[in-house]
């Protein structure tokens, strides 16, 4: 058993060692509707992120072009009492301190939804429910 333990140990560590976990607070699409709570695990310029706020949650993907802008994507769920939408949208997000880990974020969300007619009776979505467009703002604080 010792041995399961020293190899377990060897195999997670040079990974778990250039990961860097982080937390975000913020408003915006980006943090799960009007404010939420953002975990990310970050590696150079790679950035994967999950959301969970007052009014849905989501998970995306950012990329680091250049020292304080990246690019990314996010997919995820918003609701209020009587719709549910999906959405699927591309980012671009400036980082004032230039670091995933640190400081205040801006970015700017444009995509596409899918809305339910009504959530009250649970309908799914379904042929005639329509893809409409969107333009979102977050503004966050990573820590």
């Amino acid at each position: 058993m010792k041995k399961l333990y020293f190899l377990v140990f060897l195999i997670y560590s040079p990974v778990s060692s250039s990961l860097e976990f982080e937390n975000s607070l913020g408003v915006g699409i980006k943090y799960g509707g009007i404010f939420g709570y953002q975990a990310n695990i970050s590696e150079q310029k790679h950035n994967f992120r999950c959301a969970m706020g007052f009014f849905g949650y989501n998970c995306g993907y950012d990329y680091k072009l250049i020292e304080n802008v990246s690019l990314g994507a996010t997919t995820g769920v918003l609701s209020n009492l009587f719709s549910l939408a999906k959405y699927h949208s591309v980012n671009m997000t400036y980082h004032f301190s230039g670091e995933y880990t640190q400081g205040w974020n801006i970015s700017l969300d444009a995509g596409m939804s899918r809305c339910s007619k009504d959530c009250l009776d649970d309908t799914d979505y379904t042929e005639d429910t329509e893809y409409s467009g969107f333009a979102a703002v977050s503004l966050g604080y990573s820590f």
